[in-house]
């Protein structure tokens, strides 16, 4: 292995070393100076003179590499680079990933002082759950120890008590910290603490050197491993995450993806499935090439959820080519539509629409704090309030499978949804277990009323601590004691068993007390997304895919994404005024307002995540404002199928601003 080692590591140092120059190149700025020889262009970038045509690859800087590279591609084209090929580097990929397993599963001879030991001012929690930390793959930021749903490293405590929900868990609290660039510093800043190790004399010192010393690769830790060369391994997993070396258990492209490598993979998965279904039904209406299975969806707005409900679970076929959206006695239709379809359904479900009629809505926010509105848990059923409760109870299971096809099919057609489920909720249907931070983003207020009975657990005498919570293994849900222990309602809490009661506390309510809704909703969510395509996802993966992370539409972001189309060609002067008086009106929207913007605009209320780069300049959707003649009595119009604003050249700001809320709030539908 270490014969392998020397002949791959300079490979690997040039080729990430080659990816971080590049990113910082500028490209135009060395192309403009081309004309003006090479030494100019040397002494522009503080290069040494050349002293050959051709610079050595593996021992040059990574300018002197991109000179090189210029330099012999000037008789093909000189104001471009030269074409790096990633998928020439495929079997430098299986390298890689296979050094990177022999790295974190050979074994290694450590002494016994190396091993760490919790620190004594911390609670030595033995609970599972408690210990359990979230998992997250973003930006190469997760344990290399696993890729399951969850992490439990032994170099680590527990979660530092004394700190509260909004220090240890900032996402819990802050949503719009979800993006395609965050990490799990960001996002769970202070949950894992490293402990520092024991001091070792000077002589075992010597010998854990001389240990280590077996080779250069197998003296690093995976991690150590990993962050030298982080940047190539960031460029690996976009490109092969999907195939090859990616496909791959346990590799170290899933382990460092981002977000962008997910969702690239993602969706060549999709993509991939609705080949496979095409030719099943082209094969299966070989006698009828014209007919394709297609899901017609047509609903009456005053009864949405219950007619939704029965078309989503009448679906004869569990993958569609394609889908159209009818509303009863409306004559629109088209993309514009479909997609409304999908952002009113949610706006019913958040709003609290019942299931069966006049029973209790399908879904709930637990969450007390500001920051958690809109956050969505299933409610749990209350079968003492209602008559033939049994027969209720079964309609709203068929109603909660009806919502995991709903979720199933925006992601099968690339929909943003404007709703957003509680964290543990995800988990659950992607077969992940819970854990303590889950309970933070379920509801914030009892995660740190738990976290308070923690410490007080660590200083309060027996006595004090059963005073002071006089609690039995129960609780109550909806009207309902519900046991979580054999004999719970008469076990009292004591200081011994006080991680088993905010353990079973927090599963109760989370998952035990909805356990047949969670149930049926991942019956309707996994049968249209397969188990495989979702292995590699997270619960925040699924949000930013789902609804495009945070609710929050910035006036920069649809700045960058609408464009203005001058039909009616009035003067350019006239055409300024009235850009300088539409983005006046939008920089003033509250974001409820941009959010009814959009919707009027494209029929949905949410933006897509932004890739990788979070560049809003290349963002995947498009809004154009076409300048129609001036009419006081015409107002804003729009077409979301083609993602069209129509708006008169209004002759006052008063006037503009007036008409353009008037249509944004206005009840009628044209043709989509």
């Amino acid at each position: 292995i270490e014969s392998w080692w020397k002949w791959f590591e300079p490979i690997l140092t040039t080729l990430d070393s080659q990816f971080v120059k590049a990113s910082n190149f500028d490209l135009e700025k060395y192309s403009s100076m081309l004309k003006q020889g090479e030494r100019r262009v040397r002494s522009l970038y503080n290069l040494a003179p050349s002293t050959s045509s051709r610079t050595s690859i593996t021992s040059s800087f990574p300018q002197e590499y991109v000179m090189y590279l210029l330099d012999s591609h000037l008789s093909e084209a000189s104001l471009s680079l030269p074409i790096l090929d990633i998928k020439s580097y495929k079997h430098i990929v299986y390298i890689f990933d296979t050094m990177y397993y022999v790295n974190l599963n050979w074994p290694k001879r450590t002494m016994k002082q190396d091993v760490p030991e919790q620190s004594t001012a911390k609670l030595r929690v033995k609970s599972h759950f408690l210990r359990r930390t979230p998992s997250l793959d973003f930006g190469g930021s997760q344990s290399s120890s696993s890729t399951s749903g969850s992490v439990l490293e032994s170099s680590v405590v527990p979660n530092d008590l004394e700190r509260s929900a909004e220090i240890q868990l900032p996402l819990a609290l802050q949503p719009h910290l979800l993006t395609p660039l965050a990490n799990r510093e960001a996002l769970f800043s202070s949950e894992i603490t490293k402990v520092k190790s024991k001091p070792v004399s000077k002589g075992k010192e010597s010998l854990r050197k001389a240990v280590q010393t077996q080779t250069k690769l197998l003296s690093k830790s995976s991690e150590e491993f990993l962050s030298e060369y982080d940047t190539t391994t960031r460029v690996f997993s976009k490109y092969f995450l999907g195939d090859g070396p990616g496909v791959e258990k346990d590799s170290i492209l899933n382990l460092r993806a981002c977000f962008s490598g997910k969702i690239a993979r993602f969706v060549r998965q999709i993509k991939e499935m609705k080949s496979v279904v095409q030719a099943q039904y082209r094969h299966e209406m070989r006698d009828m090439p014209n007919r394709m299975y297609n899901l017609h969806i047509y609903v009456n707005r005053k009864r949405l959820l219950e007619d939704s409900v029965r078309c989503l679970l009448d679906m004869t076929e569990l993958h569609p080519i394609n889908y159209s959206v009818k509303f009863d006695g409306e004559e629109g239709g088209g993309p514009g539509v479909n997609r409304g379809w999908f952002s009113v359904l949610c706006t019913s479900l958040k709003e609290g629409s019942k299931y069966p009629e006049n029973t209790l809505p399908l879904f709930i926010c637990q969450g007390r704090k500001p920051e958690q509105a809109g956050i969505m848990s299933p409610r749990p059923w209350e079968p003492h309030n209602f008559d033939n409760h049994f027969i209720l109870f079964k309609q709203r299971l068929e109603g909660f499978k009806a919502c995991g096809r709903f979720l199933g099919l925006a992601l099968w057609f690339k929909q943003t949804l404007p709703f957003r489920l509680s964290r543990h909720v995800w988990k659950f249907l992607l077969g992940r277990k819970l854990c303590w931070a889950d309970l933070a983003f379920y509801n914030a207020d009892l995660y740190e009323g738990f976290r308070a009975m923690l410490n007080d657990a660590k200083w309060m005498t027996e006595e004090e601590f059963v005073e002071v919570y006089p609690c039995q293994f129960d609780v109550e849900v909806n009207g309902v004691i519900r046991e979580f222990r054999e004999n719970g309602s008469t076990t009292s809490l004591t200081k011994n068993n006080v991680e088993d009661y905010i353990e079973g506390y927090s599963m109760e309510l989370m998952v035990e007390s909805v356990k047949q809704e969670l149930i049926a909703l991942k019956s309707g969510f996994t049968s249209i997304m397969p188990r495989h395509i979702l292995s590699g996802l997270t619960a925040e993966d699924l949000t930013l895919i789902l609804s495009g992370g945070s609710g929050e539409i910035s006036y920069e972001r649809l700045y960058n994404i609408v464009s203005f189309a001058n039909t009616i060609g009035c003067s350019q002067k006239r055409l300024d005024q009235f850009k300088r008086w539409f983005w006046k009106i939008v920089k003033e929207m509250s974001n409820i307002e941009r959010q009814q913007l959009l919707y009027f605009a494209t029929g949905s209320s949410t933006l897509p995540p932004l890739d990788h780069t979070s560049d809003i300049t290349r963002d995947r959707i498009s809004i154009t404002v076409e300048i129609q003649h001036d009419s006081r009595n015409a107002l804003p119009m729009a077409s979301t199928c083609g993602q069209r604003i129509s708006i008169p050249l209004y002759r006052s700001f008063s006037m503009l601003k007036s008409k353009l809320f008037l249509a944004l709030h206005c009840l009628s539908y044209g043709l989509g």
